[in-house]
């Protein structure tokens, strides 16, 4: 069963060249945790942020910061930066944005592991820097964590 985003954000066995290495990632939070033991997170966490066209936040993830991860965190207690919302750091259109959530939706319905989102803590701040619709469909469905 493919599992994806709306958008072909998502592929399981996913080939990604990092560092000129040829890697088959699935993006899940099994995965995730896996690397975390392996204290790889620095190289999921880029290798995700890549894969969804976040260049420049994979740069900051690999090289500065202390990442922690994957943790459980109150879904209450982070900032979304990207939907259709006035304000949003990452403005999306409305129909699109929706189209993604209920895709995830469906998808988690279906057993999807899904990756953790990815978040910065800034001035005593949870900023989402990656999974925006995976959050809104986190909310969506009644999750309080993730």
């Amino acid at each position: 069963m493919e599992h994806k985003e709306a958008g072909n954000y998502f592929r399981p066995k996913t080939l990604l060249i990092l560092y000129d290495l040829l890697l088959t990632m699935e993006f899940t939070l099994a995965e995730a945790k896996e690397y975390a033991k392996k204290n790889n997170s620095r190289e999921w966490v880029g290798a995700i942020l890549r894969h969804t066209n976040n260049e420049s936040f994979a740069k900051r993830a690999e090289t500065k910061g202390i990442l922690l991860g994957p943790v459980l965190k109150p879904i209450d207690k982070m900032i979304n930066n990207c939907g259709p919302d006035p304000g949003m750091k990452f403005p999306e259109k409305e129909e699109l944005y929706k189209k993604r959530v209920a895709h995830i939706i469906k998808d988690m319905k279906k057993g999807w592991d899904m990756p953790p989102l990815i978040v910065w803590y800034l001035n005593h701040e949870y900023s989402l820097a990656d999974g925006s619709h995976r959050f809104a469909a986190l909310k969506q469905t009644g999750y309080t964590k993730y």
